[in-house]
């Protein structure tokens, strides 16, 4: 994250501006990014169709008050600082908590009333049922009810604004790159139906405790499910079978872009084996692993190390204070 203080700041000046990222390792760092926020999606649905029960993002489990915080703060705590198993561990028992604002600033809860598809919202087809699935979640609320217009002309607005596109622009009028525009390579497809998956099994079950099938807002989050993942399955395909060829510029993930890398420095040495020879061949090897080197890699490695231990120190001082503060509330002395 960002400096916290004057001195932090001071102290990082030297690093300010000091070099543009390789494009390359931005890339990488997007790849992984988007990684991340497949687990985000899933977690994001749990979160409110359990009632903003507190879950980690990464493993699922259900977590602390206090991991649940540091969560919150990725510009704050990274990933692996955030880890479950390091700050919550693994064997520990968690007894299930919600979200404060789910139980004080959300009147019924966090839970859904309805699910509605922005997609579905403006198909020609399935628009009509989908615009009037939100009337309906909006009528009889208080403060909302009185401003709702008569059912009768319900589908003539949604018509006006999507068929005629009355009224403000929306993101469907928008020129440009399209969806078609950005390809995912299979490695990342395959974590996309992955978490598809999990989801899908989750909320088409049927049984205790949850009995989430018999509930008509899992229902329809299951039928969305499904056509997302026959989405992906789709595009998937296509990708296998060499209907999109991916570039180095689309989002490739670790396996598949550190495979391109590494047939791409394979042809140059071939090429210059080709052309000049085994004794430059080796030359433009060792100059290839030289540059590699230069990459301040141990910098940033160094550094994560120090904030690792820095933040686990943290989380060992929160746990014994924590367990300091619970002796005292229970029995008025504290060691």
């Amino acid at each position: 994250g960002y400096a916290k203080t004057w001195a932090d700041s001071f102290e990082n000046i030297p690093n300010l501006y000091s070099a543009r990222p390789p494009l390359e390792d931005f890339l990488v760092w997007r790849d992984l990014r988007v990684i991340d926020e497949i687990h985000w999606y899933g977690w994001f649905i749990d979160y409110w169709m359990e009632g903003g029960l507190l879950r980690d993002v990464f493993t699922n489990k259900i977590t602390t008050p206090y991991h649940w915080n540091l969560l919150r703060q990725p510009s704050s705590y990274s990933k692996d600082e955030a880890a479950y198993d390091l700050v919550v561990g693994n064997a520990t028992i968690v007894r299930p908590s919600y979200d404060p604002n789910c139980v004080d600033k959300v009147s019924g809860g966090c839970k859904p009333i309805q699910i509605i598809s922005a997609e579905n919202l403006i198909d020609h087809t399935f628009g009509p049922v989908e615009n009037r699935k939100l009337a309906k979640a909006l009528e009889g609320k208080h403060g909302i009810d009185e401003y709702l217009i008569d059912e009768s002309i319900w589908e003539c607005i949604w018509t006006e604004l999507i068929i005629s596109k009355k009224g403000m622009k929306t993101f469907v009028d928008s020129d440009g790159i399209t969806k078609r525009d950005y390809n995912f390579s299979s490695e990342i497809l395959e974590k996309m139906m992955h978490e598809l998956d999990r989801l899908l099994t989750k909320y088409s079950t049927d049984i205790a405790p949850d009995y989430w099938f018999s509930k008509h807002a899992s229902k329809d989050l299951v039928e969305l499910l499904k056509a997302h993942k026959k989405s992906v399955k789709d595009e998937y395909d296509e990708v296998k079978l060499g209907g999109r060829k991916l570039t180095s510029n689309d989002f490739l993930g670790p396996r598949e872009r550190e495979r391109r890398t590494r047939t791409r420095k394979l042809r140059m040495l071939e090429a210059i084996l080709r052309e000049k020879g085994a004794e430059a061949h080796s030359r433009a090897l060792a100059d290839i692993e030289a540059k590699e080197k230069v990459d301040h890699s141990d910098f940033f490695n160094d550094l994560d190390k120090k904030l690792l231990l820095h933040r686990v120190d943290g989380h060992t001082k929160a746990a014994r204070e924590g367990a300091r503060m619970r002796k005292l509330n229970m029995t008025g002395q504290v060691d």
